[in-house]
């Protein structure tokens, strides 16, 4: 039974990998890489952890079990989101995004997928077997996760990677700033916001808006998906910028070079 268990906590991340990657139409990362971003995700549950729970001992863990608004509130977004999205981003960005095969934007949503996908594969076995020790409906926690809560991890994510994307190819420093400000505050917000709905599941209107919330983050990252392929230097018919070398061996602007590939 534990093994069953352990096979459908896992099988939801490990699908949600392969259909980002999958997506990736016109130059397929490096299935190591990915491999690699998935078990780096994994690793952030041990930092996460801690910063949480720093967060909550700031925030007051008496404020917090007395719930309310306030506390809902407190506890969604600032002793669970943003610790979590929090160390995904300083790893994207001190990791990943330097990596020389994230050559497109399309790449980042795939790595930040995949990472985010690792941190979710390790919360949901942690979630489903620690419900199967406690006598608790194990198997109806690994699908109810399964359908919403880790492709939820998968959006912030790929949320997160699709900015990215835009924030490494973009030229201009203040749009890199930005396109950085909003990978932060978008998958945060996402977050928060899935987390504080599922406080309320078990009021009449809690399911529906909580799939309200799954539909929007998927209608952000799907909208990003064709933008970003768009957007890729390897498209057939695309045009490169490759860097000229002048007389003296310096290289001039950017020239234009189309790609007949």
């Amino acid at each position: 039974m534990v093994l069953w268990l352990l096979v459908l906590a896992v099988i939801p991340s490990i699908a949600l990998v392969v259909l980002f990657y999958l997506l990736d139409r016109y130059e397929p990362e490096p299935r190591a890489r990915v491999l690699r971003a998935f078990l780096y995700g994994t690793l952030l549950v041990v930092p996460a952890l801690f910063v949480e729970r720093w967060a909550r001992g700031v925030a007051g863990w008496e404020f917090l079990l007395l719930g309310g608004l306030r506390a809902d509130l407190v506890s969604s977004f600032l002793t669970a989101g943003l610790p979590e999205e929090g160390v995904k981003f300083l790893l994207m960005m001190a990791v990943v995004v330097p990596w020389t095969e994230f050559d497109e934007p399309f790449d980042g949503i795939v790595y930040g997928s995949a990472l985010a996908l690792g941190f979710a594969c390790v919360e949901n076995v942690v979630y489903v077997l620690r419900t199967h020790m406690m006598g608790g409906n194990a198997l109806h926690v690994a699908l109810l996760r399964g359908i919403l809560s880790v492709p939820a991890h998968a959006l912030y994510g790929a949320s997160m990677g699709a900015l990215l994307g835009k924030m490494k190819f973009e030229s201009a420093r203040w749009a890199k700033w930005l396109f950085a400000l909003a990978a932060v505050l978008v998958p945060w917000g996402f977050h928060g916001t899935y987390d504080l709905f599922c406080l309320f599941v078990g009021r009449s209107w809690g399911w529906t808006v909580l799939i309200v919330v799954s539909l929007v983050m998927w209608g952000f990252v799907l909208w990003f998906v064709p933008h970003s392929l768009a957007a890729s230097p390897f498209k057939p018919g695309a045009v490169r910028s490759v860097l000229v070398p002048d007389a003296d061996g310096n290289h001039e602007e950017p020239h234009e070079e189309p790609d007949v590939g």
